[in-house]
């Protein structure tokens, strides 16, 4: 098993297949559609109708950015993942995960890194081009979503402790409270179902190839990782999503441009 895996060398880490190349089509399409037009609603709202610039509100403007900026990246992810990357060294920039991870603890960290196989002569891109361990991974792993997890979660249940000790109140602050409280539960939950599992396959592919486990577990391992990504990556629309149903000035806005626009249509001759 040892020397099979070091002689392990993937020409791709994106499984192949029909299965596959479907599944990428029916998720990461609609996935790309509903991400653009969720969060420039969203950032459009938080630009020109909402006028105070709370700290709130200038975190949902940066953290909409953010999403808009990693969904913009979904078309060459699935490029990739339907072909091989043959658009050059150029674009081929490997944006971490952890980039929207860093946004939402208002963290702006970007981690750019070419990868080239020189051995086999071509460029690939969003993975790893090799079964080797990468050393730093530990490390990643720690500083891009275990200490980011534990930030989340302390500063979540202050907020929540905070709150619920100033419930008593009247009925409309209290129901304010209620919501800002199911806003930050929302928030915590939606970061660990999305994150969670891609960083758990991390893990698990680190360990594996450490191990010199065989190529066909480390390829199961690395259809895993792609099916985490695409959960992951549904966090640049969950954003907007849970904004839009916890806040009710959202839906305010949002509701008062809706019967605006028809009122316009319906009185145009």
């Amino acid at each position: 098993m040892e020397s099979e895996a070091s002689n392990c060398s993937f020409t791709t880490h994106v499984p192949s297949g029909l299965t596959f190349k479907t599944f990428s089509l029916i998720s990461y399409i609609p996935l790309f559609i509903f991400g653009i037009i969720c969060n420039v609603l969203a950032l459009w709202i938080f630009c020109c109708k909402k006028k105070e610039w709370t700290v709130t509100t200038l975190f949902m403007r940066n953290l909409m950015i953010a999403d808009i900026l990693a969904v913009l990246t979904f078309p060459f992810r699935l490029y990739v993942f339907l072909h091989k990357w043959d658009l050059g060294t150029k674009l081929c920039k490997d944006v971490s995960v952890s980039c929207c991870i860093f946004w939402i603890i208002c963290i702006t960290i970007c981690i750019l890194r070419n990868l080239e196989d020189i051995d086999y002569e071509f460029t690939t891109c969003f993975q790893k081009d090799s079964s080797r361990p990468f050393f730093l991974s530990p490390v990643f792993e720690i500083v891009g979503f275990l200490l980011p997890l534990l930030t989340i979660s302390f500063c979540s249940g202050k907020v929540i402790m905070t709150l619920r000790v100033r419930t008593r109140m009247d009925t409309y602050k209290q129901c304010s409270v209620e919501k800002a409280v199911k806003l930050v539960i929302a928030n915590l939950v939606s970061f660990i179902i999305c994150f969670l599992p891609i960083h758990i396959g991390y893990t698990i592919r680190f360990v594996a190839e450490s191990l010199r486990i065989s190529c066909n577990i480390l390829e199961n391992i690395n259809e895993f990782i792609h099916v985490a990504n695409f959960i992951a990556n549904l966090n640049c629309v969950l954003d907007s999503v849970i904004y839009y149903f916890a806040a009710s000035e959202f839906q305010d806005i949002l509701s008062k441009q809706f019967t605006l626009s028809k009122c316009r249509s319906s009185c145009v001759p």
